[in-house]
């Protein structure tokens, strides 16, 4: 799942498997748009969602808080990867619009955070 809906080759590196990164083997891949996923499915709750895609997680999350969705999640659990120089200020300005609608129970960055939907 992504931002949007589109084709993609990710580059094969064992649990680092990226379309972020480069390595000697690819294989396209079809990244589905979160919010077509979510909607053709009638899904109205999810109590949880994970979120460890190597650097995919900015354009995903950026995707559910732009469409709302995000309120519909009661705890994300992500893990931010470094994948650019601007991955340190996306992963803190994701984190700050976050903050409308979920707190954090516990981060530690870099590794794993998980919100909780704000009561």
């Amino acid at each position: 799942m992504g931002g949007s809906s589109k084709e993609e080759y990710i580059n094969i590196n064992a649990a680092s498997s990226s379309v972020f990164r480069t390595s000697v083997n690819s294989e396209k891949i079809e990244i589905v748009d979160v919010k077509d996923w979510i909607n053709n499915r009638g899904i109205d709750k999810i109590a949880l969602i994970k979120i460890n895609i190597e650097g995919g997680e900015y354009e995903l999350l950026d995707r559910l808080i732009e469409t709302k969705l995000i309120e519909k999640i009661e705890n994300i659990q992500v893990q931010f990867h470094k994948i650019s120089s601007s991955s340190r200020s996306q992963m803190e300005r994701i984190q700050e619009q976050l903050k409308n609608t979920h707190k954090p129970t516990y981060q530690y960055e870099f590794v794993w955070e998980n919100w909780a939907r704000n009561s």
